[in-house]
């Protein structure tokens, strides 16, 4: 059976019709088909020997609701292509885009394109850049250093990691001098898996107390045995290998290398969740630096917006001691709060002397009505100048 579709006369293709790029006739066949509602394609054939017109089918055209999704009539075009890629560097998921398009252009059949040539748009690109993409972000970098020559080129004294082999091995290679501590924070977290119900219950308070405590490496030796001892767990060999690696994560060990008070990756991983709202696995190499500077952005903005409140907002004083207000003028908003409840605390210890001389003052400090808290021992050191 031939079909015969009902489309205006000046459509119509005609015999031997000659067009001057292959592009030219698409346009007019494709144009003609929408009309038809069935779909064509490109053949080089089309325009070397022009159009030969047979105007019946052998199928039924779809029906008119169905004509945009006709693959010659979808298509992405390129405003909507780099409107995507700037929806995507903002995670505007793939579907909310098509929404948006959707909502643009009065609904599904005038978006001209699916959900799913959205998505190959997206997979096309990452296709262009594969096995480039270290390429291009080099020749980023090399631009980046054009711009910036004094950019600090010295390694840092302190790094805290966790204990994978591959970075460890990097670090070692790649910063030598740069002294390579462990996270306290995910060495503890291993005690359960690296022990048992029992020891848990009632032998890791000692083990945190010791690594925690310990205010030498001698004191942490002495402790450290003594815990294994308890909870025998002499042979228990992850034990013995933390022991060894002893210098590289027990503060007693590693306070004397000054890292800010940090002795975990754990304020490191409050930072990998804020660039995670902006970053992932899926990212190209080009694409994750441009990422990472856009939240590096923002978080220095918001910055600003604190550095704003600070110059502009009188905080809370509450003791009436001259040091809080001194403290108050040089302090963030949020560190002089941090500063206020210390001294606060401050009021709640006695602190005696016990010895003092030309070089240096002892004292022993205890926290009043304060149970089961050992009394501390501060040294003061005067320096002669």
């Amino acid at each position: 059976m031939a079909y015969i579709p009902d489309v205006e006369d000046d459509m119509k293709p005609k015999d031997g019709q000659q067009f001057e790029s292959l592009d030219a006739t698409y346009k007019f066949y494709n144009d003609y088909s929408f009309k038809a509602r069935f779909s064509v394609r490109k053949s080089k054939e089309m325009k070397r020997k022009g159009i030969t017109f047979n105007e019946e089918h052998n199928h039924p055209p779809t029906t008119p609701s169905k004509v945009h999704l006709l693959r010659s009539q979808r298509t992405v075009s390129t405003a909507n292509k780099n409107l995507i890629q700037d929806l995507r560097r903002v995670d505007i998921p793939i579907y909310q885009q098509f929404e948006l398009f959707e909502t643009q252009d009065g609904g599904h059949a005038n978006v001209g394109c699916t959900e799913r040539d959205l998505r190959n748009v997206v997979r096309d690109e990452r296709e262009e850049v594969k096995g480039h993409d270290v390429d291009i972000l080099y020749e980023h970098f090399k631009a980046e250093q054009e711009k910036d020559p004094a950019m600090p080129k010295s390694a840092p004294n302190v790094i805290i990691t966790d204990q994978d082999q591959a970075m460890s091995k990097a670090i070692a290679h790649v910063l030598p001098n740069t002294i390579h501590r462990y996270c306290v924070w995910h060495i503890l977290k291993k005690f359960p898996e690296k022990t048992n119900v029992a020891f848990m219950q009632d032998y890791y308070e000692l083990f945190k107390t010791c690594i925690w405590d310990s205010e030498c490496p001698e004191e942490f030796e002495k402790r450290w045995f003594e815990a294994l001892e308890k909870s025998q767990q002499t042979n228990n060999e992850w034990l013995e290998k933390m022991y060894e690696l002893r210098g590289r994560w027990i503060p007693a060990y590693v306070n004397k290398y000054f890292s800010a008070g940090m002795s975990s990756s754990q304020r490191v991983e409050s930072a990998h969740a804020f660039f995670k709202r902006y970053c992932d696995k899926e990212n190209s190499l080009m694409d994750f630096v441009t990422r990472f500077n856009r939240a590096a952005a923002h978080q220095r903005h918001e910055e600003l917006v604190d550095d704003h409140k600070d110059l502009n907002e009188t905080p809370n004083l509450k003791l009436g001691m001259p040091i809080e207000v001194q403290m108050s003028q040089l302090y963030t908003k949020k560190y002089f709060q941090y500063f206020q409840a210390q001294l606060h605390d401050s009021n709640g210890y006695i602190v005696n002397a016990v010895m003092e001389d030309n070089s240096h003052c002892v004292y022993n400090t205890e926290r009043v009505f304060a149970q089961n808290l050992r009394m501390r021992t501060l040294v003061h050191y005067r320096y002669q100048t």
